[in-house]
């Protein structure tokens, strides 16, 4: 019974549904026993059809259609399954996706590896920060990241060294509008001094560091101050929070549009219109300054997502000055999606095929002859009817740039360290980081790269990552 027990509990059998290898498990561990044992599977019938009707409509996207949500709800509401249960199947079922899988067990691995040390430094946050990057591109839940380091990093601090500089500020400006002991609480805020805050806390996200544990402080100086009959202070904290709570939606909806391959809807476009009305009244281009020109520079920003942002930004402006209407905006970003979507369909598509032409990737032979074949079979049995010349152009060339990558450039940098050629590449390539990385990802296993040549690699990579000093 010890034996069966210690087997149930380490197995991922159960977890998989494979009776067939957990009999095999049982039978190798309980060897000369020979015992009768009864095991039961208990299923709750109405949660695993919830499970498996959401593991369906997420499977292929990675991401919910409006139609398939009203299923998901109706069938909740059918066989009454709480909000509880339903998040945790979902996150169950987001987290097994394969792709997502790896992104989030390469960042519980990077989270363990800090065990030892009491300060991240800023090649240790860059690593992190790529891979919550890479979960907004995924779709992964962001709250599974917060779980995570909630559990695993224990309280360390995200920043080497001495307090940041910005953070001191930030404590001073608080503690100046206020704190009860130096009067702040009489004091007046403009508005140079929430555009001074505000671009603390965009600095404090990027470094993930204490600007939110400042603004705790102050809530309990202001409801002392409420307690005491004095609403001035708790008035203009709720003002400084209402412009926080603009900053965190505005910047979580143009990341989501910037990674994510989804349209926008004519109400989220309205809504950022009216933030960046909100912030532009504090002061001329803040809207641009906080949440466009970095982004536009962020190194895992695809071409795509380049492109969306830039449309969305001279869109929106466009609408406010009275020059194009929002539905405009939202079927530009749709056809930039679309693009997107049809040529990593006709990519993956034509990639899968040449795989099993044995060497068609690797750059020798008939090389551009076998892709040209490729691509004109999908002409006439591919998954795209009616395929637009500049993305079949665009296939074609992205194929030919990954063999010669695969095959005679990484090669090359695995061998000699030189991170300078793979710079070159990306600048020249037009391929995404995220794109690339897959592809080192899977060179190095199929290639069997020695562990310590694989770590060292991956650690210029981190290197080439780090933000520069502000």
């Amino acid at each position: 019974l010890k034996l069966t027990g210690k087997t149930l509990k380490y197995t991922t059998s159960i977890e998989r549904g494979d009776d067939t290898a957990l009999i095999a498990e049982l039978n190798a561990d309980l060897d000369g026993y020979n015992p009768t044992i009864f095991l039961f599977r208990i299923i709750h019938r109405f949660n695993k059809r919830y499970y498996d009707l959401f593991q369906d409509l997420y499977q292929e996207d990675k991401q919910i259609s409006a139609d398939g949500e009203k299923l998901l709800l109706s069938l909740a509401e059918e066989f009454k399954i709480g909000q509880y249960q339903q998040e945790r199947i979902k996150l169950d079922v987001t987290y097994n996706h394969p792709e997502n899988k790896r992104v989030v067990d390469e960042y519980k691995d990077v989270l363990i590896s800090f065990e030892n040390v009491e300060e991240l430094n800023r090649a240790d946050i860059a690593s992190l920060n790529r891979l919550r990057a890479l979960a907004i591109k995924n779709n992964i839940p962001h709250y599974l990241f917060d779980l995570l380091d909630e559990v695993l990093l224990k309280g360390k601090k995200l920043i080497h060294g001495d307090e940041p500089e910005y953070i001191n500020d930030s404590r001073a400006l608080l503690d100046g509008l206020f704190s009860l002991e130096k009067g702040g609480l009489d004091a007046v805020m403009d508005k140079d001094d929430i555009v001074k805050l505000l671009q603390n806390k965009k600095q404090s996200m990027e470094n993930r560091d204490y600007f939110d544990g400042l603004l705790l402080e102050v809530g309990k100086t202001c409801d002392e101050s409420f307690e005491k009959g004095d609403t001035m202070a708790f008035e203009r904290f709720s003002e400084l929070i209402t412009y926080f709570d603009r900053f965190d939606t505005t910047s979580s909806a143009i990341n989501h549009i910037a990674f994510m391959s989804e349209d926008v809807s004519v109400e989220k476009l309205r809504s950022l219109i009216g933030n960046m009305r909100a912030f532009d009244d504090i002061k001329k281009d803040l809207f641009k300054n906080l949440f466009v020109i970095d982004l536009l520079e962020n190194k895992y920003l695809t071409y795509t997502g380049r492109k969306k942002v830039i449309s969305l930004f001279e869109g929106i402006t466009a609408v406010d000055e009275g020059y194009k209407s929002l539905s405009a905006v939202s079927a530009e970003i749709e056809m930039v999606n679309q693009e997107d979507q049809m040529y990593a369909l006709l990519y993956k598509t034509a990639k899968e095929r040449l795989d099993k032409i044995p060497g068609a990737m690797n750059g020798k032979d008939a090389h551009d002859g076998i892709l040209k074949e490729v691509l004109k079979s999908l002409l006439h049995s591919g998954p795209v009817e009616q395929i637009p010349k500049k993305i079949m152009k665009k296939v074609f060339t992205s194929l030919k740039m990954e063999g010669f990558y695969t095959y005679e450039i990484l090669p090359e940098i695995l061998a000699n360290g030189d991170m300078a050629m793979r710079e070159d590449f990306l600048k020249n390539s037009g391929f995404d980081r995220f794109f690339i990385e897959d592809i080192e990802r899977l060179y190095i296993e199929h290639h069997k790269v020695p562990p310590a040549k694989a770590k060292n690699f991956k650690d210029l990579i981190e290197q080439t990552n780090i933000p520069q000093e502000q």
